[in-house]
């Protein structure tokens, strides 16, 4: 069952991640005098980072959809082709074009060591960096879906008292690294099980709200309250002042992305809202717009220097019209038949029953 709000959500994540990485190189450069710099300043410096609130948000949606992507003959091995063909096709093409943009651009071309790693999209575990800094996200989602994989296996991924402690263990992990950069100065990765926590909390309230458990109905709004009392004292802990490298790290701007994803996500699915079809579609293309959007926010930069209004608004339309386009390139000519090819191998693993069966 595809839900279309679910792709609306997925597109208005996407967008506000490109306006807030957009607007922090316009702030950067002075592209708007006085109160307008001022406003662009509180509204995306200070007030609330939107590339937080868009992570947050896709992270609470794969919570919701992957756990109940596991069915067929052979779900495992169905799971793993369909994410193969979902997500590789369309992130190999944007690491090409981060590569090509890299070498235009005339910024150091990252070691062939790292471009390998980059590759399998394991780089994060083996202790490389991303050529593209948005690929943090995808090592996230790995890590879950390696999880809900092993949950499944062991039959435990049905089990919702389960799942709660689950979310339970990642939240207060979070908790207890925040407490340790706090103690030792130093920035450790707490975000790493806080976004697992909160793809478990979607996974609570998928079986809440549409599959009718009692015991996630009871537990679901215990465990958002203990998330948004958690946020802040994790954000305010994990960065520690002395560590902090860049000027967007924000503790308070942190935790109203996160507060804004969770509430906008609650009343949307249980709510009867609808969206409309510009809306449907940029869910559509809301990967490759999350895939694309860091190389060309370079390309961007490099050619165009937003000090001025006019360059300013000759920035965001070059950075989004060159973006949108592209992904749309990417989703039509390389996502969609890709994931068919990946539907058609699914379908051979899955012989017809018998007659009479």
């Amino acid at each position: 069952m595809r839900i279309e709000k679910l792709d609306a959500l997925r597109g208005i994540a996407a967008i506000v991640v490109v306006v807030q990485h957009a607007m922090e190189q316009v702030i950067r450069y002075g592209g708007f005098a006085g109160h307008a710099q001022t406003a662009m300043e509180l509204l995306f410096k200070n007030g609330m980072n939107f590339g937080r609130f868009g992570v947050a948000m896709f992270f609470v949606i794969s919570g919701f959809v992957i756990p109940f992507s596991f069915r067929g003959a052979r779900p495992l091995i169905g799971f793993a082709i369909s994410r193969f063909f979902r997500l590789y096709p369309a992130y190999w093409i944007s690491l090409a074009f981060a590569l090509a943009v890299i070498a235009l651009t005339v910024r150091p071309m990252p070691d062939g060591v790292m471009v390998a790693f980059n590759i399998t999209m394991f780089q994060k575990f083996v202790g490389y960096g991303d050529v593209v800094g948005a690929y943090w996200t995808l090592a996230v989602e790995l890590m879950f879906y390696i999880l809900c994989a092993a949950l499944f296996a062991l039959g435990w991924l049905n089990n919702t008292r389960g799942l709660l402690v689950i979310f339970s263990l990642f939240l207060a992990t979070s908790l207890v690294i925040g407490a340790a950069s706090l103690f030792l100065g130093r920035h450790l990765p707490s975000g790493v099980p806080l976004h697992l926590s909160l793809m478990f909390l979607g996974t609570l309230m998928r079986r809440s709200w549409l599959d009718g458990d009692a015991f996630a109905r009871r537990m679901v709004t215990p465990a958002v309250l203990t998330l948004i009392v958690a946020i802040p004292v994790i954000q305010w802990s994990s960065y520690p002042e002395r560590t902090v490298t860049h000027e967007y790290i924000q503790p308070l701007a942190f935790t109203m992305g996160y507060y804004v994803a969770i509430a906008m996500f609650i009343l949307t699915m249980t709510r009867r809202i609808a969206f409309g079809a510009i809306w449907l579609w940029f869910g559509a293309v809301s990967y490759s717009v999350y895939l694309l959007h860091g190389s060309f926010l370079n390309l961007s930069t490099t050619y165009i220097t937003p000090d001025t209004p006019a360059k300013a608004v000759l920035f965001l339309t070059a950075l989004t019209g060159g973006t949108l386009t592209a992904s749309a390139l990417v989703f039509y000519r390389v996502e969609k038949p890709f994931i068919r090819i990946g539907h058609r191998i699914m379908t051979r693993l899955a012989p017809a029953p018998l007659a009479g069966q």
